[in-house]
């Protein structure tokens, strides 16, 4: 690292150079940060959103509710929650920056239900 007698001695255009180079460095520095930090965030809410679904169905069971309890429009809860928060995330709907949380929670919903049907298929195993 120069010190500052060995920074006076540099030409205009060299130190130009160098702060440019440190500027782009910090820039990329904040882009990866922020990208690290959205992905964490659509990770949370598809797990947020898988347990909060789950959780929801959990406690129609636990209540005595029937496998007809445990639909919508004759479909399964968490299959209807994850197939309209991805279409509103996928088709823009929920505008730009919620439309990708919209499509995080429908992963995590659509994962929920994906999960439960496999689950549910190998107990039918013969």
């Amino acid at each position: 690292m120069a010190d500052a007698t060995e920074l006076k001695r540099l030409d205009k255009d060299t130190l130009v150079d160098g702060f440019q180079r440190m500027a782009a460095r910090a820039r990329r520095y904040k882009d990866k940060a922020k990208e690290a930090a959205e992905n964490t965030m659509e990770i949370a809410l598809a797990g947020g959103t898988a347990f909060g679904v789950g959780y929801y169905m959990g406690t129609i069971e636990r209540d005595g509710g029937t496998e007809e309890d445990l639909k919508m429009f004759g479909v399964d809860i968490d299959l209807l929650v994850g197939v309209a928060l991805a279409g509103v995330g996928l088709t823009g709907m929920a505008g730009k920056k919620m439309s990708g949380a919209a499509r995080a929670a429908g992963m995590g919903a659509l994962s929920l239900w994906a999960g439960n049907y496999g689950k549910q298929m190998a107990l039918e195993a013969t």
